[in-house]
């Protein structure tokens, strides 16, 4: 995407380099962001929205701070294709077209992965990563499944992103077939399967995934934070007491509290393979 390209050269990033979570660097240079621990809405990543603010038009982001850490990057990555108005530019580019809101969240995470894993980098490292987890047995082709999900768990690591978002960047770039996403998705869809790719993290002695920061903070002055907190996308998921908690962390006193207190807030399994090839063409999946 020509807009990846634009944001890596106002940052001066090279079009391979991974960018981590230097993507929060970006998005507080770009809009205000809210971080705040919401533990009762778990499927709730992050939002973004905007609001009039000293008379201009302000993007405001909320990360959701008790996911973890590379679910956070991930999503700062995806709110930034907001920011830079890329469900404009598609309603513009296919006038014609019913674009529904479905099919511009998934631009945005093809957006952020792509941003994330640069696909030059992402092809090199991953290809070699595949490779060793091939082989045979009993005559047969077969791909080493303790060695597939260490890989990817590698990939994560590297590129300081979610599981999901390796997989489906290794089916989006052709690097493994169809047949090898599906039971990589199947891992991360049951508890037994997550609790393997939590020890496979633990054995290799990553500390970082799987983990949140929990952080309550802002990047704006207090003038600014008493006009955004009252906007309901954002404060929705907090109670009266979460608010003051809130506050209370980032150092204000119970006068400037009371202001805004309105706010509401696997060593032998192998999957069988006929042929180890390219891959097929990509079906449709849900990021």
């Amino acid at each position: 995407m020509q807009e990846i390209e634009k944001i890596r050269k106002i940052y001066n990033l090279n079009l391979n380099a991974p960018i981590c979570d230097y993507i929060f660097v970006i998005l507080k240079n770009e809009c205000i962001l809210l971080e705040w621990p919401e533990d009762r809405q778990l499927d709730l990543d992050g939002l973004s929205t905007e609001k009039v603010i000293g008379g201009r038009l302000e993007t405001i982001v909320y990360i959701n701070s008790a996911k973890s850490k590379e679910k956070q990057n991930f999503c700062a990555a995806h709110e930034l294709g907001h920011r830079h108005k890329l469900d404009i530019q598609i309603k513009d580019a296919f006038p014609d077209d019913i674009i529904t809101n479905s099919m511009i969240e998934d631009v945005m995470n093809r957006f952020a992965a792509e941003l994330m894993m640069p696909a030059g980098d992402f092809k090199r490292r991953s290809s070699r990563l595949y490779k060793t987890c091939q082989g045979k047995q009993a005559g047969r082709n077969v791909v080493y499944i303790k060695k597939l999900l260490e890989s990817v768990v590698s990939l994560m690591d590297f590129y300081f992103v979610p599981y999901k978002a390796v997989v489906l960047r290794l089916w989006e770039t052709k690097i493994v077939p169809n047949k090898v996403v599906d039971v990589l998705l199947g891992f991360e869809e049951s508890d037994a399967g997550k609790n393997i790719i939590d020890e496979i993290i633990k054995l290799q002695g990553i500390t970082r995934l799987r983990t949140p920061d929990r952080k309550a903070q802002y990047s704006v002055q207090l003038e600014n934070l008493r006009v955004i907190v009252k906007d309901p996308n954002i404060t929705k998921y907090m109670s009266s007491n979460e608010l003051k908690k809130y506050l209370n962390n980032m150092g204000f006193v119970a006068e400037d509290i009371n202001l805004i207190e309105d706010m509401k807030k696997i060593e032998t399994e192998t999957i069988e393979m006929d042929e180890i090839k390219e891959s097929e063409e990509p079906k449709d999946l849900e990021n």
